[in-house]
């Protein structure tokens, strides 16, 4: 009988299965979604929507916005100056001191510890320790209905009456632009430091490419209220509002219409985590639509809440981060096989 050497063919086996497991087919990188709304309600799925379940907010206010950086961390802000985090990626939420009974309607992070909140009569605030602490900045505007940060240091925020505030130095001073409209501004998103785009009521539609030096009003071909705008790269975006979506290939300069899985429903915000696959929520009954195609084709999810859904938030890629990953079942398969074999191969001896 050959000799079997057990310890050494288990170690070089494992070594190969090891070095081998990036050549096999593995699943496709696991697509964390979160949406928040009306109740307090707030649902999550971790496989790209094909099952959502529902989370205990501990609020029973109205959600209107959410933002997660990674698949721990993320925020919520809502009503009456509603404020929670998660650190587990939300098997529990815990509340944070806003500092103000005012209605948040939108929070974006730029990293764990930089993070703004925006919300009526101007409200705007600022953490630098995520969340532990917050302090209010000055807008000098009326109410805020949207705020995007591009890093720790340059951020925008629209609302009320066609502003649009700037900041460069994380907030400590913000500075308006000029928009070249008064209607209520309810979005507005940046690719980069340059290319940014805005949405809002009647079927309001703006584009800039200098940082918002200079806002350029765009063609949306409806006079419906826009809720949501969002950018994956330079050139392709969506807008999402009331009956409408509206996706562009040009960095916002013409906008042509998808048709929803279901017309005539509020698609309030819309998240992509690239240029193919993306999903929008409706503030009207708590559904979801997903597509794969760019927007081409939606189809229905299975959402567990009936109440209205105000915002959705999907992780990128680069915010998944490199988790760990688990052996395909071949390598699995192969490993039992070969301690199996080596048992035997004890027993005889």
């Amino acid at each position: 009988m050959p000799v079997f050497d057990v310890p050494t063919t288990l170690s070089r086996a494992l070594v190969l299965t090891i070095l081998l497991a990036p050549c096999w087919p593995l699943p496709a990188v696991a697509q964390y979604g979160w949406s928040v709304g009306h109740d307090g309600a707030i649902i999550h799925t971790n496989d790209g929507g094909t099952t959502w379940s529902s989370q205990v907010s501990g609020v029973s206010t109205v959600l209107f916005d959410v933002d997660f950086i990674s698949p721990e961390l993320g925020w919520a802000v809502g009503q009456s100056g509603t404020l929670l985090h998660t650190s587990d990626g939300g098997v529990t939420w815990s509340s944070q001191v806003s500092g103000t009974t005012r209605g948040l309607r939108a929070t974006h992070f730029a990293d764990a510890a930089n993070g703004w909140a925006v919300g009526n009569n101007g409200t705007l605030l600022h953490t630098s320790d995520g969340g532990v602490t917050w302090s209010a900045q000055v807008s000098g505007t009326q109410t805020l209905r949207g705020v995007s940060f591009v890093d720790a240091s340059t951020g925008w925020a629209v609302g009320r009456d066609g502003a649009i505030i700037h900041t460069t130095d994380g907030g400590a001073t913000w500075s308006p632009q000029a928009s070249g409209v008064l209607t209520t501004l309810r979005d507005v998103h940046f690719f980069d430091h340059a290319r940014g785009l805005a949405c809002g009521h009647e079927g309001t539609l703006l584009s800039t490419n200098d940082g918002g030096s200079s806002w350029t009003a765009r063609a949306s071909g409806v006079t419906s209220q826009l809720e949501a705008v969002r950018l994956v790269d330079a050139v392709t975006g969506w807008v999402f509002g009331e009956l409408v979506v509206l996706k562009t290939t040009d960095g916002g300069v013409t906008w042509s219409p998808q048709n929803p899985a279901t017309p005539g429903r509020l698609w309030v915000d819309g998240a992509f985590v690239d240029a193919s696959t993306g999903w929008s929520v409706d503030s009207g009954g708590g559904l979801i639509q997903v597509t794969s195609d760019g927007g081409a084709t939606w189809t229905l999810q299975t959402s567990p809440v009936s109440v209205g859904l105000h915002a959705v938030d999907f992780l990128t890629a680069d915010e998944v981060g490199e988790l760990p990953v688990p052996l395909p079942p071949s390598a699995l398969a192969l490993l039992a096989a070969l301690v199996a074999a080596s048992a035997v191969v004890l027993l005889r001896r």
